[in-house]
């Protein structure tokens, strides 16, 4: 039987690019129909059918927090949100995340 990280967290992958590349839209054009549309997406995560299969619910939480994070993260990056960050802004950023990390796993 395949391990169902092999499934969710692919799919984990794809779903936060899309929602960090929907935001960055949403943030260019301010529409309604795309911050709704933006709400249905999100009203749809993959939460739920991870923790319904999940052997250890720990351990999935944490690694699905931080894949989501650090894939939106990094997908805003990629689309040029941080051009005007400065170097404690950045350092920032990485500290949020590495704090989101140990809060996880504290």
């Amino acid at each position: 039987m395949i391990s169902p990280y092999w499934i969710w967290v692919p799919l984990l992958i794809a779903y936060s690019a899309f929602t960090a590349v929907f935001s960055k839209w949403i943030n260019e054009d301010k529409s309604w129909r795309l911050f709704l549309s933006y709400m249905v997406v999100n009203g749809l995560g993959l939460w739920p059918f991870v923790a319904r299969y999940s052997k250890d619910l720990f351990f999935d939480a944490a690694l699905y927090d931080v894949v989501l994070m650090a894939v939106y993260m990094a997908t805003l990056m990629y689309c040029g949100t941080g051009k005007g960050f400065n170097p404690t802004q950045w350092v920032a950023a990485g500290l949020v995340l590495i704090g989101m990390v140990l809060l996880k796993v504290g």
